[in-house]
């Protein structure tokens, strides 16, 4: 919801938790918009997140023509 609002269209939001159920902190965050993922990157790596900084980076998925 927080990146929706303040970057922009997020697509799909996946959070990993650890085998007991607690949150890791990690989350891959797909934007409806490629540029979207560079604005994200950009004005919120190093932000503060629960007193913790949060590193923010891109990654560029090619799709595979299935024929």
């Amino acid at each position: 919801e927080y990146f929706g609002k303040s970057v922009g269209s997020v697509k799909k939001v996946s959070l990993q938790y650890n085998q007991t159920g607690q949150s890791r902190g990690i989350a891959d965050i797909m934007f409806s918009k490629p540029g979207l993922a560079a604005k994200a990157a950009k004005e919120l790596n190093g932000m503060l997140v629960d007193k913790r900084p949060m590193k923010a980076s891109t990654i560029l998925r090619a799709l595979l023509d299935s024929t």
